[in-house]
């Protein structure tokens, strides 16, 4: 990235983007210096993200095609910085997909600590944390056919009641479709229940657990109807999916990134 790109300095206090732009199909990733992601202006912002060098940042709007969702702002004398256009910065992920998989980490830091921020806003509030719409669908048809796909997976069957995993118990970390049936996801933070939610057939869950990331949160999905059947995928599975399909990588991110968005839109309008 640093011999094959020129890098733009900026000053300490300069706006690299703000808030409410469009993206404008530009991405950009940290050299030197320091850089703080902060949503609002002036004395009533709020920081949201301290940039590291030799990060992206700015990728969320260009690839969801919303406008920006704060501001980043230079926080050190000077920032070294490589603006890239979409198109470069796809090609350097498609040929590198551990490092679309890093962003699918981070996007799933950002979700679930969005979703705790927010759970703990509307407690204090006496609200019910149920009125977040918490979308777990995603369209992983583009690119190649998921039916084909899922045809050579492991299927597993459950009756009412029974637990399909547990993040008390890691080895039951997979990413799974559900092909009968209902189940119910369970949300805890610190041993505290903050949401739960259903999912019918035709839907997938299990990869903010199998993403991980530092974060308090814990998930339990249990068979919510009579019978209920799956087909999953192991941890080993979906890093050699994710290495030979970058479309499977960049919907999941997607979806994270939207579902990030969206919770936080909520919390920063209280």
């Amino acid at each position: 990235m640093e011999s094959s790109a020129q890098a733009s300095v900026y000053s300490l206090g300069e706006a690299i983007f703000t808030e409410g732009e469009l993206a404008d199909d530009k991405i950009f990733y940290l050299l030197r210096g320091s850089v703080k992601l902060v949503r609002g202006q002036g004395d009533s912002a709020i920081p949201l993200k301290e940039i590291s060098e030799k990060s992206f940042f700015g990728e969320m709007a260009v690839l969801t095609g919303n406008p920006r969702t704060a501001s980043a702002i230079v926080t050190s004398e000077t920032a070294q910085i490589v603006i890239l256009a979409k198109s470069t910065f796809l090609t350097t992920t498609a040929t590198n997909p551990a490092l679309v998989l890093d962003f699918c980490r981070q996007a799933n830091v950002r979700y679930t600590n969005a979703l705790i921020k927010l759970s703990e806003q509307r407690a204090r509030q006496s609200e019910d944390l149920n009125l977040v719409k918490l979308s777990t669908r995603v369209d992983l048809r583009r690119g190649f056919d998921i039916r084909d796909f899922v045809a050579g997976l492991p299927v597993a069957s459950f009756f009412s009641g029974d637990v399909i995993f547990d993040d008390a118990h890691p080895l039951q970390r997979r990413l799974y479709w559900l092909t009968f049936g209902e189940i119910e996801l369970n949300f805890t933070t610190r041993g505290k229940k903050i949401l739960t939610t259903k999912l019918a057939k035709g839907e997938f869950f299990g990869a903010i657990s199998l993403l991980g990331g530092d974060t308090p949160l814990e998930i339990r999905a249990i068979a919510a109807s009579q019978r209920v059947r799956v087909k999953y995928l192991t941890e080993g599975r979906f890093l050699e999916l994710s290495a030979k399909n970058p479309i499977f990588l960049y919907s999941l991110l997607k979806l994270l990134l939207l579902g990030a968005e969206k919770i936080e839109n909520q919390l920063y309008a209280a």
